[in-house]
């Protein structure tokens, strides 16, 4: 009988002090924010494009549509400047990727894989290709391009 009183009063005494009415005050700030939008430009193509490079001073973005392999340059405004594919069985064709296109030097978009680097204006022109030299040994993975300047 007095474990059942002592476990009685524990339990009144827990329910008093959660019930106790605190005096703390809090210090409420109204914070007026606002959202929009800072960067943002629209596409009007139907793809999935991932983005893949922005020019040094930003007027030019280049994304790269994974499904049809397509590149495509757009400006600041969302204009399509070009829009081409290497996909088919061409000699300037860059072979599977190694890393995302580039811009280089806000006139050429730059292609890094297996069959070498290569320099495209935006609407697909070849403008001119290193090669490979691990094409020529057949050693892909083991290839010291440090010392080709792409960018």
């Amino acid at each position: 009988m007095k474990q059942l009183l002592y476990a009685g009063t524990c339990m009144f005494l827990l329910l008093v002090s959660a019930c106790e009415n605190s005096k703390k005050t809090e210090n409420k700030k109204e914070n007026n924010l606002t959202f929009g939008i800072k960067d943002s430009v629209s596409l009007n193509i139907l793809a999935d494009p991932l983005l893949s490079d922005v020019s040094k001073n930003g007027d030019k973005i280049i994304f790269l549509d994974w499904a049809s392999e397509e590149y495509i340059t757009i400006d600041r405004k969302g204009k399509i400047l070009g829009r081409f594919s290497k996909n088919e069985d061409l000699p300037d064709n860059p072979g599977f990727l190694f890393r995302l296109p580039g811009i280089r030097n806000s006139e050429e978009i730059v292609l890094y894989g297996m069959n070498g680097i290569f320099y495209f204006d935006f609407n697909g022109k070849l403008i001119r290709k290193q090669k490979s030299p691990a094409k020529q040994c057949g050693n892909y993975g083991w290839t010291n391009w440090s010392k080709y300047k792409v960018y």
